[in-house]
């Protein structure tokens, strides 16, 4: 073999290593791009449900508060009523009927609907964690799924790289052999007419 033979095959072998190892390397990022991909849609994940989590703890939280906001209220209207009676009682005023009865009557009838706004508005805002909870968990599913077919796609790239590494090596061995063969035999230059 003479020297340019020599020259030729181990440029051809270092161009083939090259644009393989080159894949492989394109392949290795995009491995590691997947294996990011799928662990930030984990971590979105995990911080979507916790925030779910203590959205419904804060729905339980109001509503147990507006129970109590309610009671307190309750006892409160007890008091004030169970005060009249006595101050009624003690001015010698009848209760069974009249004014001081409509006047009770429309204290009892105020409160009681204060003690359901104070409920109904603890339900609102329940409902609104509420609400919140199931989009965060919604948004937590959908940040897996979206990183998953993600890392899918980047994961199949690399399969790919690879292969087209491998055979783009391949191809440049054989170009190099072919071009190596037609130099030193001197085929394509004679019927060129050089």
């Amino acid at each position: 073999m003479t020297a340019f033979v020599i020259v030729s095959v181990v440029g051809t072998m270092l161009s083939a290593y090259g644009s393989y190892q080159q894949a492989q390397s394109q392949a290795s990022q995009q491995r590691a791009a997947a294996e990011a991909a799928r662990a930030q849609a984990q971590y979105t994940s995990n911080v979507n449900t916790y925030n779910a989590d203590v959205a419904e703890q804060n729905a339980a939280a109001v509503r147990k508060k507006a129970a109590y906001d309610a009671a307190l209220q309750r006892d409160k209207l007890k008091r004030t009523v169970g005060a009249q009676r006595l101050d009624y009682a003690a001015a010698g005023v009848e209760l069974s009927s009249g004014s001081p009865l409509e006047t009770m009557l429309q204290q009892v009838r105020d409160s009681e609907l204060d003690i359901q706004a104070t409920i109904y508005n603890g339900e609102l805002e329940a409902t609104e964690y509420e609400r919140k909870a199931k989009l965060l968990r919604y948004s937590g599913q959908n940040a897996l799924t979206t990183g998953y077919a993600t890392a899918s796609n980047y994961d199949s790239a690399a399969g790919s790289t690879r292969t087209a590494g491998i055979i783009g090596a391949g191809a440049t061995i054989l170009t190099g052999a072919s071009n190596t063969y037609g130099a030193y035999y001197g085929y394509g230059n004679k019927s060129a007419g050089l």
